[in-house]
């Protein structure tokens, strides 16, 4: 359920993703015989708009020493709420994905059909209903996020960020929130199957999400969204909806070319001398101290893909001064 305070203008973005890069659109149910809708007409309110997002990255290639700028492009279902009476309602969308050129499909028993970019008229390559509800709250004091409204704050990954995996190895994913006048007591999740969700450390308000890829989901991209939500005095409010993209590899890709859109991976060999009030020769002690640092990593600009491991650890006494 997506919770919405009545006085609250909010715009939540629906990621539209396709693996082969077909351009992703958003419509409101029109048929109900074909089980697109039932009322076929989104309710007073609410309004469902189209956003392509040009992003521009500049990347520097460590070995050739160049900076160059990749440009590429996020198809977004926004879907904004303006004002409506309090209650629930029912949003009957439907995704489409189109070909960005002229193409011809071609089927097992030698038939053919052409396929055309979106455009009035045009057939879509395939079709999904989005359904989903849409509960109006009580007004409250203050619409600004990060008082009742929970807020995202760093080093929660941003929406529509494509986070790496590798396979038979766990990722985690640190999200972070804050209320100032309400109180965060969950983060709503859905992913692959077998991902978790739990507190981060001894915190109330940071979470990390765990999920180790099989190998049978190599080269696959799962969608991973999350909402957080608090509570004040038994009313319930929610933070804007976030989705990260997570592509799967073997952990051996970075030597080949770099898609448009996507970095290369590296792998880092870093010593050091740690000074610690854990004995990091224990493996429960050394898995704290990977997370945090980790955390102070991802802080700092790092991905929240980034993996740190502990290739060996010497135990060295030092004298009193």
């Amino acid at each position: 359920m997506v919770r919405v305070p009545q006085n609250c203008p909010r715009t939540y973005k629906l990621i539209t993703f396709d693996p082969d890069n077909d351009q992703g659109r958003c419509r409101y149910g029109q048929d109900p015989l074909f089980v697109e809708c039932a009322s076929c007409q989104i309710p007073a309110g609410f309004a469902l708009n189209q956003t392509r997002i040009d992003e521009k990255l500049l990347y520097f290639d460590m070995y050739i020493q160049l900076v160059f700028l990749c440009v590429f492009f996020q198809d977004f279902c926004t879907l904004s709420y303006s004002t409506a009476s309090t209650g629930v309602y029912g949003l009957e969308v439907v995704v489409e994905d189109f070909p960005r050129q002229t193409i011809t499909l071609s089927y097992r028993n030698s038939a053919s059909t052409i396929r055309d970019p979106y455009g009035p008229g045009k057939t879509a390559l395939s079709q999904i209903p989005l359904h989903f509800a849409v509960k109006v709250e009580p007004a409250i004091a203050s619409c600004e996020e990060g008082v009742y409204l929970p807020k995202f704050i760093a080093p929660t990954p941003a929406n529509g960020e494509t986070i790496y995996a590798v396979i038979n190895q766990e990722l985690e994913i640190i999200v972070n929130t804050t209320a100032s006048a309400s109180s965060i007591h969950d983060l709503i999740i859905s992913g692959p199957f077998n991902i978790t969700v739990n507190s981060y450390g001894n915190s109330t308000t940071q979470f990390v999400l765990r999920w180790t890829p099989r190998t049978e989901d190599l080269g696959e991209y799962f969608p991973v969204c999350f909402v957080a939500e608090s509570n004040q005095s038994s009313f319930f409010y929610q933070s804007d909806m976030r989705c990260v993209l997570v592509e799967v590899g073997n952990g051996t890709d970075s030597g080949s070319s770099v898609p448009v859109g996507e970095t290369t991976n590296f792998v880092v060999g870093v010593s050091m001398m740690v000074r610690s009030t854990l004995n990091l020769t224990e493996a429960n002690q050394t898995q704290t101290f990977l997370r945090q640092f980790k955390e102070e990593l991802v802080k700092r600009g790092l991905s929240n893909s980034t993996s740190v491991r502990l290739r060996k650890v010497e135990q060295v006494e030092q004298a009193e001064p």
